[in-house]
């Protein structure tokens, strides 16, 4: 362990998580948390059992004797983790960044990724007893930890937004619809492509659909298959992953953001939405009220038609619209002053000093 006596200390603080990629969503806050740090003179790298691409300059494969030296390792919990054991072997001290776990229930088509599941909820009890702090990106999974017994677990930021600007925009009916996040059963896009269905024959404009991110390959299959069953290949794009400049461009040129996802433990897409003035329309599972407070549209029930029907009078309602948008504004600055880079900094110092004074 790297802890130093004097007056000025070169910090070390690991970070781990199972698997880390490029533009993933634990992958991006890994890299923000590793970027604030380093601003303030603590160094520290990113390692995972599974690292995508193989080498990739952003991450490391973990390693006992690499990861050993540090004087805080922080655990971003979102999965199951084989190796959580080997993690916690470690003799170093320990935080955990609990970003929630997707319930086993929405992956019956998957034994693998349920197992997964199943494991990493079971993990948590593990780790209540071997971290020193615990952290959750939202007060529904502060709630969660809690539940299970972690003592005073803290809200930590997910993004920084502290130097962003809401972008404005030209209120128009909508002509091109969006939603982000990987084609899986918990972000229910195949209702999506339903109510769109419904939405092409009601409102007047003919809009297009642009679903980003990447794919369960049998949920995936499933989507595309119903697209193709409501004739909608023409109008639904499949963007795959996105690269940030490109997930930017994807804001930028919508008109509306819908979301019938079931399950969320904070929904980042929820809030860059809102940055880029596109009305939020939003099924209040999990932590998506929390995340947009009250701003955005609320949408009622599971009714593909009828959903189609709200979201399409509240569309063309432009003074609704107009005050929706100023709420998201409003969400917006309120986020702004939690989600920052000197609070992940406070954090990780305070952290620091009562582990090591």
């Amino acid at each position: 362990m790297r802890g130093r006596q004097g007056s000025k200390r070169s910090w070390i603080v690991h970070q781990y998580h199972d698997s880390v990629q490029p533009f993933d969503a634990v992958t991006n806050h890994m890299l923000l948390i590793q970027k604030a740090l380093k601003e303030v003179g603590i160094g520290g790298d990113i390692f995972a059992r599974h690292v995508r691409p193989d080498p990739w300059k952003g991450a490391r494969l973990f390693s006992e004797k690499l990861i050993w030296n540090c004087d805080l390792l922080l655990i971003h919990h979102s999965q199951g983790s084989p190796w959580l054991n080997r993690v916690l072997g470690i003799e170093v001290p320990k935080a955990l960044i609990y970003h929630n776990i997707t319930p086993a229930e929405y992956f019956r088509h998957d034994s693998y990724i349920a197992n997964l599941s199943r494991l990493g909820r079971a993990q948590l009890l593990l780790l209540q007893k071997e971290v020193k702090r615990a952290f959750g990106d939202s007060k529904y999974n502060l709630k969660e930890l809690e539940e299970l017994g972690f003592k005073n677990p803290e809200r930590f930021p997910l993004l920084d937004l502290e130097h962003f600007s809401i972008s404005k925009r030209k209120e128009t009916q909508a002509k091109r619809f969006l939603f982000v996040g990987k084609i899986t059963p918990h972000k229910n896009q195949a209702l999506l492509v339903k109510v769109f269905f419904y939405l092409r024959k009601i409102l007047p404009t003919s809009p297009q659909l642009c679903l980003v991110g990447g794919s369960d390959p049998l949920y995936g299959r499933y989507v595309r298959l119903l697209i193709q069953l409501l004739g909608l290949q023409e109008h639904v794009a499949l963007s795959g992953k996105a690269t940030n400049e490109d997930l930017d461009e994807h804001y930028k040129y919508s008109d509306a953001y819908i979301s019938m996802s079931l399950h969320e433990g904070f929904g980042v897409p929820l809030v860059e939405a809102m940055r880029f003035g596109l009305p939020v329309f939003a099924l209040p599972h999990a932590a998506i009220p929390e995340t947009l407070g009250k701003a955005g549209f609320r949408i009622k029930g599971h009714h593909p038609l009828r959903i189609a029907q709200q979201i399409a009078a509240d569309i063309q309602n432009e003074e609704l619209r107009r005050q929706v948008l100023q709420a998201q504004i409003q969400r917006f600055k309120e986020l702004q002053k939690t989600q920052t880079t000197p609070r992940i900094q406070e954090l990780i110092q305070e952290t620091l000093h009562a582990i090591h004074t």
